[in-house]
């Protein structure tokens, strides 16, 4: 792969104590729309670190990384335009199980990560309703306890159970452990499972047959999957030139290939898992990302350093017992999960101020029914997006340098169209600014006061 620096063009909610006491909703949920009203569902969370949809066959890759989740989604149902509301683990999984802002969680001390007591939480409102909860995650970030990059922990509340034994293991670590947990007790359960696949250092385990990454004889950082020393060739200028040839960078995306691959394989064997105990037919199963993974695309490597859609488009998969396969192409973001499970699990969140919206009502709307239009938004330090499934608009705050893409037909945003799409332009911004004004006001205090779109923002009170 050669170097496609792509630039711009122009360039708390407190969980009141009654809630969380309140019984489980005493009408069993309905699965579908029309359909029989039955047991509550057990919900399994499975949240796949670092996967850019790019890279599944079910989003349109080439290379056979994802055969099983393939034939998941064409058997359930596909979002394909998903974003997440971060480039980077925190605050992404904060936000997903929250369905809270990521600048909620941020502006706190260094490595200070978990999800601060007063916010409203999947696993514990479930729990309240009645849910048996659990978690099992490789990540270290994700934890209860500290580790070096997390150094308070702090994900673990409203889970009953939260295993860190497979802490950078692999995926069939999490399998085993999560299945232990689910054969110990009733039902019915939440379950989070946090794998780490395809997260650099790209090595998949020793016995998962390679498929993609073979033949390569060159550099030895290269073949460990390693991508450190080109982050420090690109951010620290040292060492100031690696020589990386084609060979390299295909090999390097051929072992994160791998490790979707291993993954996928296992994912396999977590629904032949539930199926074997009788508890497919009656569980939502949601496969979900917090972040993608860069390859200097837009100039970057690896993740938590832009918001262009190699780092924050993300795969959004859902089965719900009952539902026809379908896929969407309306924006949906990450923070649209957790209302949707709370709304099949029979949950009224509607006291909780969540700022995501349920795909319930997506999912289960007639042909004639009107869908409201979705905005997915997306940030990372002064970089702030909006995108309505077919444009993406990018904003860097205080300069007010923006660039516009037609992701369906730009998928690399590659071309900067805003003179070509005024309206789209001014509609997306305008949007983009109301979200930001709303849930970050601070953050517009160095946009240009002659930005016409500011102005309009003032005078409807937004900004003073």
């Amino acid at each position: 792969m050669t170097q496609r620096h792509r630039g711009f063009a122009t360039l708390t909610l407190a969980l009141a104590a009654p809630l969380l006491a309140a019984p489980a909703c005493g009408k069993p949920t309905e699965v579908a729309s029309g359909s029989k009203s039955a047991k509550r569902l057990n919900i399994v969370l499975v949240l796949v670190d670092t996967l850019r949809a790019d890279h599944l066959g079910i989003y349109g890759y080439e290379r056979p990384t994802s055969p099983e989740l393939d034939r998941f989604g064409r058997q359930n149902i596909v979002f394909s335009q998903a974003r997440s509301q971060a480039p980077c683990t925190f605050p992404s999984v904060n936000s997903l199980l929250s369905s809270r802002h990521p600048a909620v969680f941020e502006g706190r001390p260094v490595g200070q990560m978990g999800i601060p007591e007063g916010i409203a939480v999947l696993p514990e409102i479930l729990r309240a309703h009645g849910y048996r909860t659990a978690a099992v995650s490789s990540s270290p970030i994700v934890r209860k306890t500290p580790t070096d990059f997390n150094k308070q922990g702090g994900f673990d509340r409203g889970f009953e159970k939260f295993d860190e034994s497979c802490f950078k293991k692999p995926a069939s670590c999490v399998n085993r452990r999560g299945f232990e947990w689910i054969d110990s007790g009733k039902r019915p359960f939440f379950l989070y499972l946090h794998y780490l696949e395809p997260h650099g250092r790209y090595q998949p385990p020793e016995r998962h047959p390679r498929e993609f990454a073979v033949g390569y004889e060159g550099k030895d950082f290269i073949a460990a999957g390693n991508p450190l020393p080109i982050a420090e060739m690109v951010y620290q200028k040292k060492p100031p030139d690696l020589g990386l040839t084609q060979a390299d960078w295909d090999h390097l995306i051929a072992l994160y290939d791998e490790e979707i691959r291993y993954f996928d394989s296992q994912f396999r064997k977590l629904l032949d898992g539930l199926e074997e105990r009788g508890l497919l037919g009656n569980s939502l199963i949601a496969v979900v990302s917090d972040h993608g993974e860069e390859f200097l695309e837009h100039g970057d490597i690896k993740h938590c350093r832009n918001i262009f859609d190699t780092q924050v488009r993300t795969p959004l998969l859902l089965a719900v017992p009952g539902s026809k396969p379908q896929r969407f192409e309306q924006a949906v973001q990450n923070l649209d999960l957790a209302p949707t499970l709370l709304d099949y699990a029979g949950v009224d969140a509607s006291a909780l101020n969540l700022e995501g919206l349920s795909l319930r009502p997506l999912i289960q709307a007639d042909a004639d029914t009107p869908v409201q239009a979705r905005i997915a938004f997306s940030r990372w330090k002064d970089l702030r997006s909006a995108t309505d499934g077919r444009f993406k608009l990018i904003l860097k705050l205080g300069s007010g340098e923006h660039a516009l893409y037609d992701v369906l037909n730009d998928p690399a945003e590659s071309n900067d169209i805003a003179d070509q799409q005024p309206e789209v332009l001014v509609h997306l911004k305008r949007r983009l600014l109301e979200e930001v004004a709303a849930k970050e006001p601070t953050a517009l205090g160095n946009l240009k006061p002659s930005d016409p779109i500011t102005e309009q923002l003032r005078a409807l009170g937004y900004l003073e």
